[in-house]
């Protein structure tokens, strides 16, 4: 479970990048950066906006010229120009071992008193190099029935590992009204142990496609 950090510091156009930890399980990976602005008026101007977040797409370049864009971005704050980010990303692809590379691009800030508007700070292409070694998943089929709210609700697959658990619902009835019912809220996970396991401190990500 985890990385090898291959390229892991890369500094250019005022910003300084260092590649801090990673971590895949072959169907979510997660990166911890540690950004450092060395242009003294971009430092300025983060301490008066809302901080950092890079621009346009984040994303993963797998060795079979595969692309996979950022689920989001979270950042810490700082007040010497050094801010922590943490970047989550989630592809069946990335079970696959070997080289990739993390693509940044335009470091930006939202001024939170001008409407939210987006601004770039530092327009720049940054690049780091990471070996993922994701570890075994574990895949399940149940088939199980869940009634809610009237509807009947068929988990198809289970997949779990170390770092995430994934869920794959279905509805029975084409054609019927549109639940309100949201498969993920309130999750807990019981052990075998009778230890039950909540959702705090865990991120949700939720989507759709089709019937499921």
């Amino acid at each position: 479970l985890g990385a090898e950090l291959d390229a892991a510091v890369v500094e250019s156009g005022g910003v300084r990048l260092e590649l801090l930890d990673a971590i895949s399980d072959g169907q979510v990976a997660k990166v911890a950066l540690r950004v450092t602005v060395l242009d003294p008026a971009a430092q300025e101007r983060l301490q008066e906006t809302g901080g950092p977040f890079f621009g346009r797409r984040t994303e993963v370049l797998l060795e079979d010229d595969r692309k996979i864009d950022s689920l989001g971005y979270s950042s810490g704050s700082s007040e010497d120009g050094t801010y922590s980010v943490l970047l989550p990303f989630r592809d069946e692809a990335l079970e696959q071992r070997g080289q990739c590379s993390i693509r940044l691009r335009d470091l930006e800030t939202i001024d939170l008193e001008q409407g939210h508007e987006r601004e770039t700070v530092l327009s720049g292409e940054w690049v780091l190099s990471v070996t993922l070694r994701p570890t075994e998943v574990i895949r399940l089929e149940p088939g199980a029935l869940c009634r809610v709210s009237g509807d009947d609700w068929i988990l198809d697959s289970v997949t779990l590992s170390p770092l995430a658990l994934r869920l794959t619902f279905h509805r029975e009835g084409e054609g019927r009204r549109t639940s309100r019912w949201v498969p993920y809220k309130d999750l807990s996970i019981r052990l075998k142990n009778g230890e039950v396991l909540d959702m705090e401190g865990c991120s949700l990500n939720g989507g759709y496609g089709g019937r499921h």
